[in-house]
């Protein structure tokens, strides 16, 4: 059952999609990036926004987009790119409600590894492009895929290991069936290697790498780089919430003093008043007597 109460753009927008065809619903999907980008962030009103994109299944559809062959998309890298960054921006800060282990432990791991692949893919492309331009568009898309999976790596620590797993597995299967021999060493008196053998050992087995390979080992060096960002981004969240915990103490310790002293006053001002009319009632008495 649906929530109560869901933003009137999410139920327009998921309505386009179920009744447009499928090579329109890329395009209709990037409309959730102005929905994100025009409620203010960390408010409950985004958070809202978020379960309702999740609730009707737009970060899923995000997903199936994601998984389809890049050139049967309307808009190719660009539409692509920007999806990345739609989905891994729901996907952070949201809270699923009762579907939290579909969305842990199917559609995270699942984002993560289509954001792998995206930049694998990327890569390639990259590298088999002949014009100055065009690498640049891909270089510029590759980025955002990029940044894209750090911001939900950094957000979903807990993907970290299973993102760098896949990566080493796509390198074992692309390095399968590559023998690039033992590195040929020359030796010199003393039986140890020639000064600078092991650079050359180094360069020759990366020689023999293939140029997936060498993909693939690009990525998990960006992954690397991902998993040490990630932890520290917790680390600095972790220490933010708690210092933010310990200045709101603070702020509601002063504010229980404050009461004390107000209450105080409230009670001196009380009986002093009491005090008054005590006397007052005792003088009119003296006075009929």
């Amino acid at each position: 059952m649906k929530a109560m109460g869901t933003d009137p753009r999410i139920l327009s927008l998921a309505a386009e999609v179920a009744i447009s065809p499928e090579q329109n619903v890329p395009v209709i999907l990037l409309k959730l990036k102005e929905i994100i980008n025009n409620t203010p962030f960390g408010s409950s009103e985004l958070k809202k926004v978020k379960q309702d994109i999740y609730c009707y299944d737009l970060i899923r559809y995000c997903l199936l987009v994601l998984s389809q062959d890049c050139s049967r998309i309307q808009g190719g890298w660009t539409t692509i790119s920007q999806l990345t960054q739609i989905l891994s921006h729901c996907c952070v800060g949201l809270e699923p409600g009762e579907d939290a282990e579909e969305f842990y432990n199917e559609l995270l791991p699942s984002a993560a590894e289509n954001f792998l692949v995206l930049g694998r893919q990327l890569q390639t492309c990259f590298i088999n492009a002949a014009k100055g331009e065009e690498k640049d568009a891909l270089l510029h898309f590759f980025e955002i895929v990029t940044d894209s999976l750090f911001w939900l790596l950094g957000g979903h620590v807990q993907l970290i290991q299973n993102a760098t797993a896949r990566a080493w597995r796509q390198l074992g299967l692309c390095t399968q069936g590559v023998e690039p021999g033992p590195p040929r060493q020359r030796r010199v008196l003393g039986g140890g290697p020639r000064p600078g053998a092991l650079r050359a050992e180094a360069t020759v087995a990366g020689a023999g790498m293939s140029g997936s390979s060498k993909v693939v080992l690009g990525l998990l060096v960006v992954l690397t780089a991902a998993t040490m960002a990630g932890v520290h981004m917790k680390q600095r969240q972790d220490q933010q919430r708690l210092r933010d915990g310990v200045i709101r103490d603070i702020e509601r310790q002063n504010r229980k003093k404050e009461n004390i002293r107000l209450l105080g006053e409230q009670i001196l001002l009380t009986e002093q008043l009491e005090a008054e009319r005590e006397k007052m009632v005792l003088a009119k008495g003296s006075q009929k007597t």
